[in-house]
């Protein structure tokens, strides 16, 4: 399944940077981690709104289409849906015990309970995962995932 591929290339692409990072050029957190922090923070704001069309536009078309498919309607809906909605936490500034950070193209936020997993596209940072928990041993599950 495409998001088994992206949770490891992410998790690898992550740890990548975590381990070369001065001598590749990534930055932890980097530049740029603001801006994914604000895109989370805009995406979860989102869905605590209850503004589907809003949350849609804040997910990379990989995330969008592939939660549309899983939930069998469109991203708007599929995005509020309980078992969706319900994962992701409410709107807030990253915690302390996980702020954003930026490794080149790719960023992960903790917001309260939630990790997100972001991209950078032509249009700014999108949002790749979300409503996501980490598993001991295993890749993150996440309620909404793309490739």
């Amino acid at each position: 399944m495409t998001s088994i591929r992206w949770r490891r290339s992410a998790v690898s692409a992550l740890l990548a940077c975590a381990i070369v990072g001065p001598v590749a050029g990534c930055a932890n957190p980097g530049p740029g981690a603001a801006d994914a922090a604000a895109a989370a923070h805009d995406f979860v704001s989102a869905v605590a709104a209850k503004d589907g069309s809003a949350a849609c536009a804040l997910l990379s078309p990989d995330a969008a289409a592939a939660l549309a498919e899983d939930q069998g309607t469109s991203c708007e809906q599929a995005v509020l849906a309980h078992e969706v909605a319900g994962r992701v936490s409410p709107a807030g500034p990253p915690t302390s015990d996980g702020e954003a950070k930026a490794f080149g193209r790719q960023a992960q936020v903790h917001l309260g309970g939630d990790v997100l997993f972001l991209a950078m596209s032509k249009r700014g940072w999108v949002v790749n995962a979300a409503g996501c928990t980490p598993r001991p041993h295993q890749p993150y599950d996440c309620a909404i995932e793309g490739s």
